[in-house]
C-alpha cells in the first residue's frame, strides 16, 4: 500500500525572481524632510554599552542564615540596643562577641543576670 501525500509535490514551490530594475529608496535627506514636517527628528547617535564596575570582594564577612532560641525578653532588649545604636543585627552581634574571651579547650559558664555569683570556667 503506498501512501500518497496529502499536500501534494512541493516542485511548484519557486523562490521568487529578483526585482528588475533599480529600486530607489528614499534618502536621509528626504526621510529628515518627511519627520520635520510630522513633528520628529531623526537622531542616530551611536549606541554606548553602558558598563558596569564589578566588585571584586565580598562587600562584608560571609554570613550564615540561622536561627536561635532565644527568650523573649533577651530579644527585646537586643533588639532595642540595635535600634537606638542605629546598627544591623548583625553589626550588635559582632559587637557581643567580640568582647567573648577565647574558647581554648574549655568552657566558659555566663552567670546569669539574676545570679549574683561570678563567671565560673568548667574544664572539659
Amino acid at each position: 500500500m503506498n501512501k500518497t501525500d496529502p499536500f501534494g509535490s512541493l516542485s511548484e514551490f519557486q523562490p521568487k525572481e529578483p526585482m528588475k530594475g533599480e529600486v530607489n529608496g528614499a534618502t536621509l535627506q528626504d526621510m529628515e524632510k518627511v519627520s520635520a514636517d510630522h513633528g520628529f527628528s531623526i537622531k542616530n547617535f551611536e549606541e554606548k554599552r553602558n558598563v558596569f564596575r564589578t566588585r571584586r570582594g565580598p562587600r562584608a564577612p560571609k554570613s550564615l542564615p540561622i536561627t536561635m532560641r532565644v527568650r523573649v525578653n533577651a530579644w527585646n532588649r537586643f533588639q532595642q540596643y540595635c535600634e537606638l545604636n542605629d546598627i544591623s543585627v548583625a553589626d550588635a552581634f559582632d559587637e557581643l562577641t567580640a568582647n567573648l574571651p577565647s574558647i581554648n579547650g574549655s568552657r566558659t559558664v555566663m552567670s546569669n543576670a539574676t545570679n549574683d555569683s561570678a563567671d565560673s570556667v568548667v574544664a572539659e
